[in-house]
């Protein structure tokens, strides 16, 4: 290796740099920022270029760095990169980032170390692997920056905390992506939230950490036709955990198969959701299969806010309170749900906090250990958990179940009257809706009949104006025709 950088760019902002086919490699800067490629001001487009071992030894962007300007990578490839601070593959400082069908494999960094952002980034069909960070954010790290995540999978990272994607202080989006199997040794296997941070129709699944083994959350966090199953925490939260004044908002999905293992007390408790002096709202989802080796197999709530609306809690396991748990102190609402066919109990509370759990009209348990419920000791004739239309499995309702029709209309429509599929829960006329998470006779929402296009006036023709009789022209006196042969003769003029 030369102790040298290999490129830098700094044409002015009226530059745009193409890059094609090209392989950038073996840069080692002792000082300064991307080893590989340094980018300032200008418009660079790459693509079917590969950045492979290249090192920064003090600061940031082992293979690239983005100080400004605009960078768009097609088609490329970032391989055993290393940065000594942050973003092994890629550090984006200050510039506007689009990433597309590019692989990030192998990077290491202390934080960040596929990615780490600082400015606008936007990354489409990516995948980040096997990268590692010593700290946050194996495969990205998001420190204060917008970031948007789309159709992209992170696998198989690893760091301390958000082994697939740390949100520090920016903003974060994460559409139709799957996180899978990445290794946290603190907190947040899959992600680590501190900001704000949106997840829509993606896939959590198989991340373990020691607390929150798919999501650990702090910031603001809302979950949207997910999933977000089997995930491992060796305390707290297999699915999410939810801590130091937290918000969540869980909305049509599934957190399912999840465990927390290990740990003592509260700290081996919430298989599917665990919520600690923070607010969480679960809405129109199914919380499903989740174990606790300790207590609360599917939700685990002390201090702080939960609300459950339109849900189904089925088939969670703990050797204490496999439900429902609220502990000493909280508050818990639970409105149009099912809370049912739970080892050991349905639901649980704390002596101390026997007033927290305000239960709406329109619930239903099956042994009868949740206060106030509507339909107390019911079996509601639940499926497996299986595909049952939408984003993510669910348990469909029997006809014959009594769940059917139970529920308090006031509940279905606070909740847009849709269930987890999307599909209409009171139609016109109809006087209840389903309790749960599904509508077993839920109906395709009507298609908006767009406006008609208005048809303008034809504009009006004017009329033609009047075309004038043209002037008679006088007849021309007869012109003299000048040649060589005939002159014309001027007298003279006085001059």
């Amino acid at each position: 290796f030369a102790f040298h950088r290999v490129f830098h760019i700094a044409a002015g902002p009226n530059a745009t740099i193409n890059l094609n086919k090209l392989t950038i490699a073996g840069g080692v800067l002792p000082v300064g920022n991307g080893a590989g490629l340094l980018l300032e001001e200008s418009t660079l487009h790459m693509e079917t270029v590969v950045f492979q071992h290249n090192m920064t030894q003090n600061e940031h962007g082992g293979a690239l760095a983005v100080a400004g300007g605009k960078l768009v990578i097609i088609g490329s490839g970032f391989y055993y990169n290393t940065a000594f601070k942050r973003g092994g593959g890629l550090y984006n400082v200050g510039g506007t980032v689009t990433i597309e069908n590019t692989n990030f494999y192998s990077n290491h960094a202390t934080e960040g170390a596929g990615v780490a952002n600082a400015g606008n980034m936007v990354i489409t069909d990516g995948h980040m692997e096997k990268n590692e960070a010593s700290e946050d954010g194996g495969a990205i790290y998001n420190s204060s920056g917008n970031l948007t995540l789309n159709e992209t999978t992170l696998r198989e990272n690893q760091a301390e905390y958000g082994a697939g994607l740390y949100n520090f202080s920016g903003t974060a989006f994460v559409n139709d992506s799957d996180i899978l199997v990445n290794i946290s040794s603190n907190s947040g296997g899959a992600i680590y939230n501190r900001r704000y941070l949106q997840l829509e129709a993606s896939q959590v699944q198989n991340n373990e950490a020691f607390g929150g083994g798919g999501i650990a959350n702090t910031g603001t966090l809302t979950v949207s036709r997910s999933t977000v199953a089997g995930n491992v925490a060796l305390t707290r939260g297999g699915g999410i955990a939810n801590e130091l004044g937290g918000t969540i908002t869980v909305n049509q999905s599934t957190i399912a198969a999840n465990r927390a293992t290990g740990g003592m007390g509260v700290e081996r408790a919430g298989g599917g959701i665990f919520n600690l002096n923070s607010t969480a709202a679960v809405n129109n989802s199914t919380i499903s299969g989740n174990i606790a080796e300790e207590n609360s197999g599917g939700i685990s709530s002390h201090g702080g806010t939960f609300l459950l609306s339109n849900s189904t809690v089925a088939f969670n396991e703990a050797p204490s309170w496999g439900g429902v748990r609220l502990g000493s102190d909280g508050m818990m609402q639970i409105r149009n749900s099912i809370v049912a066919r739970n080892e050991s109990s349905d639901c649980s509370i704390h002596p101390a906090n026997l007033n927290g759990l305000i239960a709406f009209n329109g619930n239903l348990d099956s042994d009868g250990s949740c206060p106030d419920f509507t339909l107390s000791g019911k079996d509601p004739l639940l499926s497996i958990l299986m595909p049952n239309g939408g984003d993510a499995p669910t348990h469909l309702l029997d006809e014959n179940s009594p769940a059917v029709g139970a529920g308090a209309v006031d509940g279905c429509m606070a909740m847009g009257n849709v269930d987890q599929r999307g599909l209409v829960r009171v139609s016109e006329g109809e006087s209840s809706c389903d309790l749960g998470a599904l509508e077993l006779h839920g109906t395709e929402p009507p298609t908006a009949t767009p406006e008609p296009e208005v048809t303008p006036e034809p504009e009006v023709t004017p009329e033609p104006e009047v075309t004038p009789e043209p002037e008679v022209t006088p007849i021309p006196e007869e012109t003299p025709v000048i040649s060589a042969a005939n002159s014309l003769y001027l007298p003279n003029v006085e001059r």
